[in-house]
């Protein structure tokens, strides 16, 4: 019994002392400089510190302000965690490896924003990127003299990241902050290659905000999404989509079209305003090709333009049907747009509303909008004011046409305005018409079909000329030749 009770003493007795030199060791490894040399040996490209960390056990730590920042060929990137509790493989370090299998941050602040090419360095909306201490601004895309990544860097792998409060997430333009929580995992060799998920991300009624500006004040939903392993010298920029498969089902009211206005960015002159609303957002990325439904709704929104401006109402409502993510435009048919109680600015309770439904049966978006448009609508009024003409007294009451329906096929963007083959009927007319506006030129030529009188109307930069000899065939020399330069 002695000897049991002498061994028992020994043992404890060398485990304080180990423990006492194992904590002892710890804490000047991870207070001193050199655990930070041996992490930080490229840090333009992986970079870690912290404020305070301690541990009373082998492969697990306790830290303060722990600061992780990473650069690649397409973006920069860094976490910031106030307080969080890490477990780790000690035999891995021996291999150049640092293996989290678990990390339980109380919260976290993720910032991420892509490199720009050294061409876009003064685009205006560089300025809503997130700051990244120790990066320089605007992030710039290096020359094809990219230097070669470390020989052997030290890899980290997180295999299990869980966080009640994922408080504060700022990708590009894109900011949410308030209450959410995060289950996924990460990998990354800095230089060489990369992998993020499966990861998830709920959203619990935080406030979201597109370039500053707040476009959903209580965000409700869940975003599913898997990086798989990628090269990322050879998925530079859009490439990097291949690689990715995601859910993502999101809602809540939006108090305004502002944000929706500098997302777009119609022109310089050309703004939507007003609101409030609800938006809702589901979709699926395949490897890159994305299907989604977006839906969103404003009472007493503003459309403004030079010499036009309109109040009213909107349900919008976006299909895509494929977009490939790495370079394609979005295939939009499907999409509509609804419009109720619309007047022109001040002009309500002295004229009558007006109400109108488009539909794209089939268009994409690239720089421009270019679809096939079918519209059903109370009358003519707003259509022709948003093409900023005026016709003569004496025709806009010919072209009240109630019950309007329309079919055309339209580029639009700013500051350019294409109407191909307009057909137009209501009441007892008939519409057939081109148009195209550059800035401030414009110019169409319109075919009014009355059944009794004929008439055909140039308009040249809001100037109408009629051409009541031979009309229809004045319009058909017309077809195809409405470029603003004339």
């Amino acid at each position: 019994m002695r000897v049991l009770v002498r061994a028992a003493v020994a043992v404890l007795v060398l485990a304080v002392l180990f423990l006492g030199g194992y904590v002892a060791v710890a804490r000047w490894l991870l207070s001193g400089p050199k655990l930070r040399a041996a992490i930080n040996v490229k840090p333009q490209k992986f970079w870690m510190d912290w404020d305070d960390a301690s541990s009373t056990w082998p492969g697990r730590v306790t830290v303060r302000n722990l600061r992780i920042r990473g650069s690649d060929p397409n973006v920069q990137w860094i976490a910031i965690v106030p307080y969080g509790t890490v477990r780790y493989s000690v035999l891995t370090l021996l291999r150049h490896k640092f293996l989290v299998t678990q990390f339980r941050p109380q919260s976290i602040q993720f910032r991420l924003r892509q490199k720009v090419k050294p061409e876009d360095a003064k685009d205006p909306k560089l300025k809503y990127l997130p700051p990244i201490p120790g990066f320089t601004d605007p992030p710039l895309r290096e020359g094809a003299g990219i230097p070669p990544p470390e020989s052997n860097p030290f890899t980290v792998e997180l295999l299990d990241v869980t966080t009640p409060a994922l408080d504060d997430v700022w990708v590009d333009g894109y900011r949410y902050r308030g209450p959410s929580t995060l289950h996924g995992r990460f990998r990354l060799r800095p230089g060489y290659r990369a992998q993020i998920g499966p990861a998830s991300v709920e959203f619990r009624g935080g406030e979201l905000q597109i370039n500053e500006t707040p476009a959903v004040t209580a965000l409700e939903g869940r975003l599913d999404a898997t990086f798989e392993d990628w090269d990322v010298h050879e998925l530079t920029e859009n490439k990097v989509w291949r690689v990715v498969t995601a859910k993502v089902s999101l809602s809540g009211p939006s108090p305004s079209l502002n944000a929706l206005d500098s997302l777009l960015y119609l022109g310089p002159r050309v703004h939507i305003s007003g609101g409030p609303g609800e938006f809702k957002l589901s979709g699926e990325i395949d490897h890159g090709i994305a299907t989604a439904v977006a839906s969103l709704t404003a009472k007493d929104g503003r459309y403004t333009r030079p010499q036009l401006k309109l109040e009213g109402s909107a349900e919008a409502l976006l299909k895509i049907s494929r977009w490939q993510l790495d370079g394609g435009a979005p295939e939009i048919s499907g999409s509509s747009l609804k419009l109720s109680d619309v007047y022109m600015a001040g002009a309500k309770g002295r004229t009558r509303d007006w109400w109108g439904k488009f539909e794209i049966p089939s268009g994409r978006v690239s720089n421009s909008l270019t679809a096939k448009v079918s519209l059903q609508c109370r009358d003519a009024r707003p259509l022709f004011a948003f093409l900023g003409d005026a016709l003569p007294k004496w025709a806009e009451g010919m072209l009240k046409l109630e019950g309007l329906r329309a079919t055309a096929d339209v580029v639009f963007s700013e500051p350019r305005t294409t109407v191909r083959n307009l057909e137009v009927r209501g009441g007892e007319y008939a519409i057939q018409g081109e148009y195209d506006r550059r800035g401030d030129r414009s110019r169409g030529a319109f075919f009014i079909d009355g059944n009794v009188l004929n008439v055909a109307v140039e308009i040249v930069d809001g100037t109408p000329k009629l051409h009541l000899l031979t009309p229809r065939k004045w319009f058909d020399s017309q077809r195809g030749l409405m470029a603003a330069s004339r």
